[in-house]
């Protein structure tokens, strides 16, 4: 949509008076922001620090009272009397009597019936009861956060304990917790991670501390604490609150949630990345994508390890105890986003100000504008007469004048044009029928292709062999008027599509492809008419040769595609009569050649059969008659080469031609037309695609070029064959050691009728049918040449010949 002069002046004083206050209200806004999340970080830091070392002393605190516990000497008595019953005990004799233990405590045994212990139970019970445990869940507290403690011995049985729900576990030595606090006999204090316990029905985590001997060198036993999280820590944590939403919550390094005002104790923050952030080891604070309570709004958290109690859970279990302080980000920053509304009020106000002022003065210049602008387009409608008057005393006023003294001069310009303009139709008119008139005279089809192949124009001769009514096949498509088959439709088809994409001023025939020359270089110059190969086409029982050229369509650069059309009829039938002449000019020599090879077989043969009359053994008899069939088969085998090679006509339509084959079997009739049974022939034949040709003439062009070999080595050499594609082309190779061309004759061998061979010893058409043949598909043939060196031919089969 095009915006006017009145609006584009409007936006513009709106933008040179937006651009200042926007950017304050962003530098305001950014600053204020960045202050703010600056300040509430730190002290967001200082108050995780303050409840990290408020929950160490707590914890401290508790490990202090069980280490009392553990150091009373009721309870080292106990241990030391229950640990004297494993004294000369091997290792299997203490598993057996552990092991009847169980099964006597499963069975209903009682703690208080042991003498030994119930000091110690008498300690354990005394100390449950000032932490609101009882020996039973229904003298427990509901306040409690003790929920069970037991003492166990060196091997981990159990020996007092109060609190729990139904009977306490009697064996622990295969507990984590147990063998983190015995530690192989030299003891620790082992604080366990949070975790459900489906018998408590609580998330509780573990405090046990070891028991050592009087000498304070061994562990005898190791004093195990069970609390309930929530309530434990719940005094600590719950009462920090701040505005609506802050708080403080209790976290691991792997994200469980310890204590938390909002989440349940037990789970798991499920943003790892957050986690990560603030599970770090030394205190900060973070503005994080989520505020670990699920949502995803940009929030600020401060956190701090809990330094001594960390020490403790990362020898314990590995995992790290940190504190977690965060509110939400509305409450945050409710007062920036207050002030960038009230910025945004008053921005407001002043750009509908600064809307006003650009109005009234875009009315004062954009008026004069506009009817300058009405009165041009009256110029450019050709209404010359009316002038435009502007008083403004200013630029615009005298840009009237200016259009008003122009409109003048276009009068005066303007002034016997269209006498002239009719003139010159006139002339194009007679042009183009002058141009048609030329077409229309001319022997050849001449059509004139659009870029989608439709026909744009058709001249009398087009129209007479395609049997088209004038003017019907204007706008038709190519292939609707041009009768071929599909094979040649595609051929066709990649030619408009080269001749169309070509660049400009290059020669359009795709025999003058400056990448792919398909003319021998050694055939008559550019200019010469006879040195257009045209590709044949055949329509009906007509062979015509077929080229496209660019043609210029207008100024603009626009190309037409033009294809022309010369009926070659009657030269294809003398090329094959030619052809056919030169094969019966060496059949009396193929024919001697034969009879030889013929000959020997045929001996065999007669022989093998006299034989066959007087042998009596039938398995002997069986071997003659294998003998003389294989050496029928090779009899007939040279007939049928001899018998498609003397064929007196070739095959109307073109089909797929084995090339590497086609050498074999034009080598074989070489060989045996002039006996080269010395020749080295050496073959490096590759992987081709059979392409569409006349199979006979394929063989004529490598017999023609094989014969002149031999005939050049005397057959005595070596003959090299080989086929490869290169560069998209189909490359057959024909090399011999003969004694090369001399380079005066180069230029003439493929010149009807020249020879150098004695008088009757050669017509001089086979090379020149090898290259009518060979560029009459589109390809090219060269030699290269050495006196005293021998002759390479090199044939180009274009790809989209191919099969």
């Amino acid at each position: 949509m095009r915006v006017g002069l009145k609006h584009k002046i409007i936006l513009a004083i709106l933008g040179v008076g937006a651009l200042p206050l926007v950017l304050g209200m962003v530098v305001a806004y950014s600053q204020g922001t960045t202050e703010l999340e600056r300040v509430i970080g730190g002290n967001f830091r200082a108050l995780a620090g303050e409840t990290a070392r408020s929950i160490d002393l707590i914890l401290s605190g508790e490990i202090a009272r069980r280490t009392r516990i553990a150091t009373n000497d009721d309870v080292a008595a106990a241990l030391v009397a229950r640990n004297k019953r494993y004294q000369g005990l091997s290792p299997p004799e203490v598993t057996d009597l552990l092991t009847r233990d169980v099964a006597r405590w499963k069975s209903g045994g009682s703690l208080a019936s042991d003498s030994r212990t119930a000091p110690a139970q008498e300690v354990l019970r005394r100390f449950a009861k000032t932490q609101g445990l009882g020996e039973t869940p229904s003298d427990r507290s509901d306040r409690a956060a003790l929920l069970t403690m037991f003492l166990t011995d060196q091997e981990g049985a159990l020996v007092a304990g109060v609190g729990g729900r139904g009977p306490l576990r009697y064996l622990h030595r295969g507990q984590p917790w147990w063998r983190g606090a015995f530690n192989q006999g030299r003891g620790r204090v082992y604080l366990d991670n949070i975790a459900f316990d489906e018998a408590l029905n609580s998330y509780v985590f573990t405090l046990a501390v070891p028991v050592l001997d009087e000498h304070r060198h061994r562990v005898i036993g190791v004093l195990q604490s069970v609390y309930d999280a929530k309530a434990f820590f719940q005094p600590a944590i719950h009462p920090v609150r701040f505005g609506k939403s802050g708080h403080v919550m209790l976290i691991d390094s792997h994200g469980t949630v310890i204590i938390c005002p909002i989440l349940p104790t037990g789970v798991r923050v499920s943003d790892t990345s957050l986690v990560r952030s603030v599970t770090k080891d030394e205190p900060g604070w973070v503005k994080a994508d989520g505020d670990g309570h699920g949502g995803q709004d940009t929030s600020i958290i401060g956190f701090a390890p809990l330094p001594e109690t960390s020490l403790t859970t990362k020898a314990s279990t590995g995992v790290l105890w940190h504190s977690f302080a965060w509110q939400a980000s509305d409450e945050i920053f409710a007062p920036t986003r207050s002030l960038l509304l009230w910025i945004a009020s008053a921005g407001c106000l002043a750009m509908g100000l600064l809307g006003s002022i650009g109005y009234y003065a875009a009315h004062r210049i954009v008026t004069p504008i506009q009817r300058l602008q009405e009165g041009a387009a009256r110029i450019g409608r050709g209404e010359l007469t009316e002038s435009i008057t502007i008083r403004t005393g200013d630029e615009i006023e005298r840009l009237a004048d200016e259009f008003n003294a122009m409109n003048g001069r276009l009068q005066l310009a303007f002034a016997g044009l269209e006498e002239k303009v009719a003139a010159k139709t006139a002339e194009v008119r007679s042009l183009k029928e002058y141009n048609e008139k030329i077409l229309n005279s001319l022997p050849e089809s001449v059509m004139i292709l659009r870029q989608d192949r439709t026909i744009e124009y058709i001249n009398a001769e087009a129209m007479r062999v395609l049997n088209v009514a004038p003017r019907q096949g204007i706008g038709q498509d190519l292939f609707r008027l041009l009768p071929v088959d599909q094979p040649t439709q595609r051929r066709i088809e990649q030619e408009f599509d080269w001749a169309r994409t070509a660049a400009p001023g290059l020669p359009t025939s795709r025999d003058a492809n400056p990448q792919a020359d398909r003319r021998d270089p050694l055939a008559p110059k550019a200019g010469d008419p006879a040195s257009v190969a045209l590709r044949d086409l055949r329509i009906g029982d007509r062979v015509f040769g077929q080229r496209f050229f660019r043609v210029s369509a207008d100024g603009n650069g626009a190309t037409r595609i033009g294809l022309a059309l010369r009926e070659v009829t009657a030269e294809r039938r003398l090329q094959d009569q030619l052809i056919q002449a030169e094969k019966l000019a060496g059949l009396g020599t193929l024919t001697a050649g034969i009879a030889h090879e013929i000959n020997n077989p045929l001996f065999v043969i007669m022989g093998m059969a006299q034989a066959m009359e007087d042998e009596d053994d039938l398995r002997v008899t069986k071997e003659y008659a294998q003998d003389i069939v294989k050496y029928s088969r090779h009899m007939a085998s040279i007939i049928r080469n001899f018998a498609g090679y003397a064929a007196p006509g070739f095959a109307e339509d073109t089909q797929p031609v084995d090339v590497n084959q086609k050498l074999e079997d034009a080598l074989k009739l070489a060989r045996l037309a002039h006996m080269a049974d010395d020749l080295e022939v050496v073959t490096d034949y590759g992987p081709v695609p059979a392409i569409l040709a006349r199979p006979e003439e394929a063989q004529q062009v490598f017999q023609n070029i094989i014969v002149n070999a031999i005939q050049a080595m005397n057959g005595h050499g070596r003959l090299s064959l080989s086929t490869g594609i290169e560069d998209g082309w189909i490359v057959i190779r024909i090399a011999d050691t003969g004694p090369g061309i001399p380079k005066r004759f180069l230029g003439k061998i493929f010149d009807p009728f020249f020879t150098t061979k004695e008088p009757g010893k050669g017509t001089g058409l086979g090379l020149n049918i090898v290259y009518q043949i060979v560029t009459k598909y589109g390809g090219t043939v060269g030699v290269e040449s050495e006196e005293g060196k021998g002759t390479r031919f090199t044939l180009r089969w274009p790809v989209e010949s191919q099969a």
